[in-house]
């Protein structure tokens, strides 16, 4: 639902630039481009800062803070919705939300998901994301600017509440040296009783990831590694330039 909310903000601007003209919000192409810029800047320099956290504070309590993120940022625009400035800051606050979102939402459900749904799980992103965005773009149509906006701030408000009863990843619990908790967190994602083999697994897997500690400078040293930075910085790279952000936002 974390990619459901991440393109409510991308398709919101479509509608709600229309709708601001009757709110007497009058937009022109510098204010535009400054909107859509700053829900751009957040995205960007988020994950960087989000990796750290999630080593820090756990997977979950770091997901847990994308919600009040979005919150604040629906409800900012709730209750000034003619501040430009605050459009701004509630867009920059969306932005760093998405790159949150981006960045820790598939780390937790790669470590949560059984192998076999790993993969069935992990393509409903996309999916997720595309739907949240035509989805408000096409009920933006009947909506005024603060029903638009109050149905956004809704979808933040039930994802912030339901991640709440989510478990903690055994992985990032198993990294902690807390194997108890780890087991436990696990028989309740499986609600199955004997999860001893999987444990093992997984603390298998932690032990050789803290044994080979890995440095940014073998993401460019290590060939194989340099390579799959650049095809995924091209895809990236090319994405943008192909029109992708205005083709979404219209």
């Amino acid at each position: 639902m974390g990619y459901l909310v991440c393109g409510n903000w991308i398709g919101w601007s479509s509608p709600a630039t229309y709708l601001m003209k009757h709110n007497k919000t009058e937009l022109d192409v510098t204010n535009y481009g400054m909107m859509i810029a700053m829900y751009d800047l957040g995205n960007l320099i988020s994950p960087i800062p989000c990796g750290f956290l999630l080593g820090l504070l756990g997977r979950k309590l770091t997901i847990c803070i994308i919600g009040p993120l979005n919150m604040i940022a629906w409800t900012a625009i709730l209750v000034w919705p003619s501040r430009l400035d605050v459009l701004y800051a509630a867009r920059l606050f969306a932005g760093l939300a998405k790159g949150m979102t981006l960045c820790s939402i598939p780390i937790y459900v790669g470590e949560i998901a059984e192998v076999k749904l790993r993969g069935t799980v992990l393509s409903m992103f996309p999916i997720s994301l595309a739907l949240g965005m035509i989805g408000i773009q096409s009920i933006g149509q009947v909506l005024d600017y603060q029903q638009l906006n109050m149905l956004g701030l809704s979808f933040s408000t039930v994802f912030t509440v339901l991640f709440l009863f989510m478990p903690e990843s055994p992985y990032y619990l198993m990294q902690k040296n807390r194997r108890d908790q780890a087991e436990k967190s696990l028989r309740r994602i499986r609600a199955k009783g004997d999860v001893t083999d999987e444990l093992e697994m997984i603390e298998k897997t932690v032990a050789k990831q803290m044994q080979s500690k890995a440095t940014y400078g073998e993401l460019f040293m290590n060939k194989s590694n340099r390579k799959a930075f650049v095809i995924t910085a091209g895809a990236c790279v090319f994405q943008r330039l192909s029109g992708i952000s205005p083709v979404s936002i219209s």
